[in-house]
């Protein structure tokens, strides 16, 4: 199974990180002239901690990384966490937390990021939101995986598709079917993968949900590589 997860590492990352990618925001170009940009919305806040400046922390942060400044980035998640803390908004915290934890996304991180993710399934279950479960179990979802821990990563599926059911919402649903259908493409049960791969795909379609589509097809890509039939999407 490890061997199967390394093997399929691009795959992976491509088929977990898609359902959760952050709603549009105006992304900066990288350079040098976006270096004080992020000065104005901070500036009219003031230096009191709030919510507000941990939404605007947080949305910064974002909009930093999906532009490849990581350091920028990585640094304004910091100051959103940090503030969240000062704060004690259980929402807030949230927020910062799940921007935070795609930062931490090295071989030493894997142990602080799980730790993230139980912070949102605490947060979760106090505040009785079911969206923070999502984010919660996806956050351990996906480091479980990276770790090649396949009866936690069965825990965290079943837990999300649990939160997803209950918030009847198409695009998770969906999302989930994406992830019991890489299950046994792990290990090489290939007639169940793409049995699986085609019902995500069918929920995709009915979801209409521009993420969803693309990472079944990932998903074929990736089973079609472990059955040596690569050449046939080619066709």
């Amino acid at each position: 199974v490890l061997g199967g997860v390394r093997h399929l590492r691009p795959a992976i990352d491509a088929i977990r990180g898609a359902p959760h990618r952050a709603a549009a925001l105006p992304v900066p170009s990288p350079s040098r002239e976006h270096d004080g940009e992020h000065r104005g919305p901070l500036a009219g806040l003031g230096s009191e901690d709030s919510v507000l400046r941990v939404q605007v922390l947080a949305r910064l942060s974002m909009a930093r990384f999906q532009a490849l400044e990581r350091e920028q980035g990585d640094e304004l998640g910091r100051q959103a966490l940090e503030v969240a803390q000062r704060v004690g908004d259980p929402g807030a915290l949230a927020e910062a937390l799940w921007i935070r934890q795609g930062f931490y996304h090295r071989p030493a991180d894997v142990q602080q990021r799980l730790e993230m993710g139980g912070d949102l399934l605490r947060l979760a279950r106090d505040a009785g939101d079911g969206w923070l479960a999502v984010y919660g179990h996806y956050t351990r979802l996906h480091t479980l995986l990276r770790l090649g821990d396949i009866p936690g990563v069965d825990l965290e599926i079943d837990g999300y598709g649990q939160m997803a059911q209950e918030l009847k919402l198409p695009s998770l649903i969906g999302a989930t079917a994406v992830f019991r259908a890489m299950r046994p493409l792990l290990e090489g049960r290939f007639e169940e993968a793409e049995r699986l791969g085609r019902e995500a795909f069918a929920l995709a379609q009915r979801a209409q949900d521009p993420l969803l589509t693309p990472n079944c097809l990932i998903h074929l890509m990736a089973l079609r590589w472990a059955q040596g039939r690569l050449d046939e999407m080619e066709a």
